[in-house]
């Protein structure tokens, strides 16, 4: 019986997945109750997909603040963009903490994996 496309787009894109995020898998390595929770939660769907949705939305601010962030001629309130401000940077803190704590070996496999050495340090 011949596999349908969706069938086939599945199958593919969880291969991929695997392949993709087997960087932060080490069998031979104990792992902490956090380390676990952290791993399962960088590696969810729900997680990534956010996480772009965040950079989207926070590019999309960049620009509203650029446009409208102007003391002298604007009637929005300067608490109005520190507060968003700080929500963004909040948030990237933490996702990047996530993926940090997602490692086993935290320092040594986030700073040196060849797959995700240049996001991760460029997310720094």
């Amino acid at each position: 019986r011949a596999r349908g496309m969706d069938e086939v787009a599945c199958s593919t894109s969880t291969s991929s997945h695997r392949r993709r995020n087997s960087h932060r898998r080490d069998p031979g390595v104990e792992r902490s109750c956090v380390n676990r929770w952290c791993f399962w939660l960088a590696e969810s769907d729900r997680f990534q997909d956010t996480a772009l949705m965040v950079v989207v939305l926070n590019a999309a601010y960049i620009g509203f603040d650029l446009d409208w962030n102007d003391p002298n001629t604007s009637n929005i309130s300067e608490t109005v963009f520190v507060v968003c401000d700080n929500l963004f940077c909040g948030f990237f803190t933490i996702e990047l903490v996530i993926r940090y704590l997602s490692y086993p070996l935290c320092t040594a496999k986030f700073f040196k994996c060849p797959v995700m050495r240049n996001w991760n340090v460029f997310d720094l």
